[in-house]
């Protein structure tokens, strides 16, 4: 960084220090200090570069050099409902990270990320309404914190879908739309200093998580990659499947450029348009006594869950039509440290094994979290569709392991207090100008944290799934909840209750949500 760059970087922390907007020892702006602070990722809404002009305004089409017509102008209540006419639609916003009082969910303090990186002549957004986006992860020894967004800046159409720099595929809707961009890894050191990665990974989709291991200098992503289903082939196909799932990529940032993890399931090379996965496939697994047949090359690893225990990584897979939607463990356990190309990735015995394209059942898992080596709680979205639908399975569900058998099974599943499908609203001017009301639903959960007690119970922190007729679900203004439960409970427990700690405001939206260490944990 230049001497003008730290300068400017020293007067922005000066200025939020004097605003009042944090509290902070010496010249760092600190998160907090106790284990009864949360730090959570979320965004505003603050419109698009461009106005968007319902009947006037082109978007990208269907496929790769077509357009289509806006059906909605860009005001946040409305401009959702152009995911119609174009199934790449997102608009990118900045990002915030707020430290929030576990206790009443109160907002302590609020800082701007993406002005941070400004500071450093960096770009660092994230998109609007991508409801997958803005994990927040410690890393293997708990000296930093990371979360990903994309090298551009607020008010863009479509990035979340765009081609990274490195990956062009010609055949992606958004191509020639708008210009290629890396994802972006924001590290946040407990030294109190940011640092950007970019990368080359999920080109044409959005990378989910990042979880450093300190020991390797080794970042693991989980995200998903291509954006037009069959259409591109040969070697283009080839590297967007070894462009998504579980990525491994150097900390150092020597290069753009990730590795995936996961040995390949599809047999030689030559990336036929089914069956080539690297990871699982999910024709390694059988339904209802039948081998599940292949699926589209590369979309068997759509993963958007990612954690680590007992030096062991896991991911998870609740969103599209291929592949399913279950646990699984990356890796024979215990070798975090040597994830690479020859790494199984297992769905946990016991859990799922169904495809996600099967009715029944609806599987829709989204974080993990363990409580010991024989309890696992998995935060379930529920199926996001409007009304609401229950699938049986929404929620915070807890699953024993039966050390006898190695197998796992669900318990119960912690719903009360949730409020599923009942409709709350919010009212407000957004940062585009918008004023108005907003209704939405909770549908279930999607990022998920945890603190153990000394009285044998863990106390949950969650960010709900929602529903609603927005066009999509991503934009609607969610919420931050809480519920303890008994861990050596095995029936669900009569007295267990979420409450809801914060409600988003009209025209923003909750993501990731993490506790912060009992030790000083510094952000500039």
């Amino acid at each position: 960084m230049t001497n003008k760059n730290k300068n400017v970087l020293r007067q922005a922390v000066r200025t939020a220090i004097l605003s009042g907007l944090i509290l902070a020892p010496a010249a760092s702006f600190a998160l907090g200090l106790a284990p009864t602070k949360l730090v959570v990722s979320h965004t505003y809404y603050t419109g698009t570069i461009n106005p968007i002009t319902a009947g006037v305004t082109q978007l990208p089409g269907k496929t790769a050099g077509t357009l289509s017509t806006a059906v909605a102008n860009s005001s946040y209540t409305s401009v959702w409902q152009n995911t119609t006419p174009d199934g790449s639609f997102g608009v990118t916003s900045p990002w915030y990270l707020s430290t929030v009082n576990a206790a009443n969910g109160a907002t302590i303090s609020t800082i701007d990320l993406t002005a941070v990186a400004a500071a450093q002549n960096v770009h660092y957004v994230t998109s609007f309404s991508s409801k997958s986006e803005g994990a927040l992860n410690f890393s293997s020894d708990g000296s930093s914190l990371s979360l990903i967004g994309y090298n551009s800046t607020a008010g863009n159409l479509d990035i979340s879908n765009s081609n990274t720099p490195g990956l062009t595929d010609t055949t992606n809707p958004t191509y020639g739309f708008n210009s290629p961009t890396y994802r972006t890894i924001a590290q946040l050191n407990s030294n109190g200093t940011v640092n950007f990665l970019f990368t080359d990974a999920y080109s044409g989709n959005n990378g989910r998580a990042a979880i450093l291991d300190n020991s390797t200098g080794t970042y693991y992503l989980a995200g998903n990659a291509g954006n037009s289903g069959t259409g591109p082939t040969n070697a283009t196909l080839c590297a967007l499947s070894e462009n998504t799932g579980v990525q491994a990529l150097p900390a150092n940032g020597s290069t753009t450029t990730s590795t995936v993890v996961g040995a390949l399931q599809g047999g030689a090379a030559g990336c036929s348009a089914t069956g080539y996965q690297y990871g699982y496939s999910v024709s390694q697994y059988s339904y209802n006594g039948v081998v599940n047949a292949a699926d589209k090359t590369g979309k068997d690893d759509n993963f958007r869950g990612l954690a680590l225990y007992n030096n062991t990584l896991y991911v998870t897979k609740g969103s599209g039509s291929n592949g399913i939607n279950t646990v699984f463990q990356v890796g024979n356990g215990n070798d975090f440290d040597i994830l690479g190309t020859s790494s199984p990735i297992s769905v946990l015995p016991g859990f799922p094994t169904s495809p996600a394209k099967t009715v029944t059942p609806a599987n829709y898992p989204f974080a993990i979290w363990f409580a010991n080596p024989t309890t696992l709680y998995v935060a379930d979205e529920g199926i996001g569709k409007y009304p609401f639908t229950a699938t049986g399975n929404e929620g915070l569900q807890k699953w024993v392991l039966n050390t006898t058998t190695n197998t796992w099974s669900l318990a119960y599943t912690l719903t009360a207090g949730l409020n599923l499908g009942t409709n709350y609203t919010v009212s407000g001017t957004a940062q585009d100008g918008t004023t108005g009301s907003y209704t939405a639903a909770p549908g279930g959960l999607r990022q998920l944290t945890g603190v153990a007690n000394p009285n044998g119970t863990v106390t949950f922190y969650a960010i709900t799934a929602t529903v609603s007729n927005s066009g999509d679900n991503g934009a609607d203004p969610n919420q931050l909840v809480t519920i303890t439960d008994n861990v050596a409970a095995t029936s669900l427990p009569a007295n267990e209750h979420f409450r809801v700690l914060q409600t988003a405001a009209f025209g923003q939206v909750l993501r990731g949500v993490a506790v912060l260490p009992a030790t000083s944990f510094l952000l500039p």
